[in-house]
Formats: C-alpha cells, structure tokens, sequence
C-alpha cells in the first residue's frame, strides 16, 4: 500500500516526503513526446523535452531521512512517435538542480511493451552519467555527457532515470540533489520508482496518480546516423481542424510544402493524397491518432500529432 507520509519545509525548499521500504524510521506504503530542434543543433540531432516550463519551484515529491533514501525519478520518451525509426544514441541527458557538492547518476533502459519494473529489468543498459551540483552554483541546469555510452534499437523506448540519495536532518533536504520541477504542463508522465529504489518501490509510479502534480525538468540530446533536422511541435506550422474528418489544411510559415506523410502510432506509415496548397485527404483513415510528417522545400521536417474522428 502506498501513502504520504508527512510534509517537511525548509526556507528555499520542501520535500513533501512518501513511506518508503527499508528505511527503519518510516513504514513501506506508499504519449505524446515533444522533440525540439534548436538552430544550434546538427544534423541528425534530437532533443527530447516533455516539460513545457523551465522555471522552478521549491518543493519536490520524494524520499528522504537521515541516513539518506535513494529516490529515482525517470520519464519514458517514445523515439517512434518522434518520428526516430533507427537506432538512437544517447549523447548527454540535461538536469536542472541544485545541491551542496552532492552528485547525481542516470540510468537507462530500453523498453518493450509496458512501463514496469520488469520490462526495466530485462531493457537496462550500460550507459551511464553523473555530475557533481556544487552549493556556489546555485540552481544549475548542466549537460551530463554519458561516461558509457547508450543505445536504443528501432522500436524500442527509452527510459532515463535521474538518481539522487536525499538526506533529510528534520528541517528539510540537507544533503543530495535537489531536482528541478513545477507544476506547468506535460508531455509525458513524470515518474517516480525504479528497481531497487528506495522510493515508493520498483514500479515506476506516474506522480499524477498520487495526487501530486509534478513536472520533472530534464532532457534528452542524442543521435541518428541519417542527417536532416526534424522538429515537433514547431510553431512554423500549423495544422486544423485537429481532430479531423476528411481532411486537415497545412500552413507553414516562411516555406512551402514539399512532402506530407502520414504515420500510425506505431510508426507505419499510411499513404495519403495531398495538395501543395496544403490539404491533406483523411477520409480515408480509421479513427485514432497519428503523426502528420510535414517536410518543406528546405529539407525540415516537422511532425504534429493529429486525432481522426
């Protein structure tokens, strides 16, 4: 059984903190991806964000106690409905926090079918990072480049685990990373769990479910071998009426429409006719959602999630 423990508060931060298991003062209780394309980026790579704010709050759902509780807090990213259908290499995993020389670790794994700890288990990868949060620095949001590197085939999901022991004197978090989030808007789940946490327990547990709204502030950069540049979510394109029936009209600002492809959440991609003033035929489609794939006489390509009727 999972419940909330108790509440601690201290004077820039508050830990709302959960039952845990092995910890002898406390009892055992307790798909959309936006993928943004900075002009700075290069070809072939990807930046993966779920969260829409980057400005923090001072409160933090999670574990700690004296001795220190190991808290994991991950988000799965789905690279097909990114529209990445080859192999992904991870590159560096960006994670705003703030600590008193106190290190944070991240952990990988591939996953196929369900998000639980089982499918964790059997997809954990080699790769791995860390970063030292120095007290003089304040608020930091670093690029953690991977010590080992991380893959993931075609097909499969990624799911990146932030970890952090957090200690807590009973005046509040005083020792580990303390991790970057608010209460804007999400993409995707924000997870709390991992095998052999110390938080909560090995499910991955979405935080929405406990009554909590959290939006953990962390990112992914990685790679493709096929060079082109790939943005979701652009706001250079706008497509409507979403959800569609027959048809959804595109606009595209600044270019022209050079290529429309249309793909099933699994990645398949399904022909559809289309016009170069930007009307795209639906009436064919079932119901359900897709990805409409939009690529302009520059070679960009930008991706928006559409609902047939």
């Amino acid at each position: 059984m999972k419940k909330i423990f108790t509440l601690l508060s201290i004077v820039a931060l508050s830990s709302v903190t959960f039952a845990q298991k092995q910890q002898a003062s406390l009892q055992k209780s307790i798909f959309e991806v936006s993928s943004i394309k900075s002009s700075e980026s290069k070809a072939g790579e990807y930046v993966l964000k779920q969260y829409t704010s980057d400005v923090p709050r001072n409160n933090l759902v999670s574990c700690s106690n004296a001795a220190g509780v190991e808290n994991h807090f991950s988000r799965l990213f789905d690279l097909q409905a990114a529209g990445i259908n080859e192999e992904f290499t991870v590159k560096s995993v960006s994670v705003m926090g703030s600590g008193g020389g106190d290190i944070l670790e991240l952990a990988f794994a591939e996953i196929s079918g369900a998000y639980n700890a089982a499918n964790i288990t059997a997809g954990l990868g080699d790769g791995y990072g860390a970063h030292t949060y120095e007290l003089e620095e304040g608020m930091q949001f670093p690029d953690i480049e991977l010590l080992e590197p991380q893959t993931v085939a075609p097909g499969k999901k990624l799911a990146v685990a932030i970890v952090t022991t957090l200690v807590n004197s009973g005046q509040g978090i005083s020792g580990g990373v303390f991790l970057g989030n608010n209460d804007a808007a999400q993409t995707g789940p924000s997870y709390i769990g991992w095998p052999g946490s110390g938080c909560v327990d090995d499910e991955p547990t979405d935080i929405s479910t406990l009554g909590f709204t959290q939006s953990m502030i962390f990112h992914v950069t990685g790679t493709t071998e096929t060079m082109g540049t790939v943005e979701l979510g652009s706001s250079k394109l706008a497509v409507y009426p979403n959800p569609a029936t027959t048809e959804v009209n595109i606009k595209l600002d600044g270019t022209k429409v050079a290529d429309v492809t249309v793909a099933d959440v699994t990645g398949r991609v399904i022909p559809v006719k289309f016009s170069k003033d930007g009307k795209v035929d639906t009436s064919k489609l079932s119901s359900g959602v897709y990805f409409l794939r939009v690529k302009d006489d520059k070679g960009v390509t930008r991706i928006q999630k559409i609902i047939k009727k």
